[in-house]
C-alpha cells in the first residue's frame, strides 16, 4: 500500500512560490537601494569637486588681487561669477538632497521587502513543521497497523 499523500501539498507549493517571489522582491529592493546610494555618493562627489574648484579659483583671485593684477572689470566679473557659483552650489545641494531622499525611500522599501520575505519564510516553515509532524504521525499509525496485523496473523485460533 503506497504511503498517503500529504494533504496540504498544494499549500506547500503556494508557500514556496510566495517565498521565491518575496526573495525576488527583496533582491530588487536591495539593487534599488544600492543604486540610490551610488547616485547619492556621486552627487555628493560632484558637489564637493565643485566646491574645491570654486575655492581654488577664489584663492587664485585673492592672490591676483593682492598682487594688484586685477582691474575693475575683473572685480565686476568676479561678482557675477560668485552669483553663478551660488546658483550652481544651490542646484548641486538640491540634487544631493533629492538623492538622499531617494536613498531613504529605497531603504524603507528594502526594509518592507525584508519584512515580507521573513513573513513568507515563516509561513513556509510553519507548513514544513506541520508536514514533519504529520509524516511522523502517519509513520506511527502505519507501524501500529502493521503490528496489529502481525498480532492477528500470529494469534492462536480460539477454541
Amino acid at each position: 500500500m503506497p504511503p498517503p499523500k500529504y494533504p496540504l501539498a498544494p499549500v506547500v507549493t503556494v508557500r514556496e512560490a510566495k517565498v521565491d517571489q518575496a526573495a525576488g522582491g527583496l533582491a530588487a529592493a536591495m539593487c534599488a537601494r544600492d543604486a540610490a546610494a551610488r547616485a547619492r555618493t556621486a552627487s555628493e562627489q560632484r558637489r564637493d569637486e565643485h566646491a574645491a574648484t570654486v575655492e581654488d579659483v577664489r584663492c587664485a583671485e585673492k592672490d591676483a588681487l593682492s598682487l594688484g593684477n586685477l582691474r575693475v572689470t575683473d572685480l565686476v566679473r568676479r561678482d557675477a561669477w560668485e552669483v553663478r557659483v551660488a546658483v550652481e552650489q544651490s542646484a548641486l545641494a538640491s540634487v544631493v538632497e533629492q538623492a538622499r531622499a531617494e536613498e531613504d525611500r529605497a531603504r524603507s522599501g528594502e526594509g518592507r521587502a525584508r519584512e515580507l520575505a521573513a513573513l513568507r519564510m515563516a509561513e513556509a516553515q510553519l507548513v514544513d513543521r506541520h508536514r514533519v509532524r504529520w509524516t511522523e504521525a502517519e509513520r506511527k499509525r502505519t507501524e501500529i497497523r502493521e503490528e496489529d496485523a502481525l498480532l492477528e496473523a500470529w494469534r492462536p485460533p480460539r477454541s
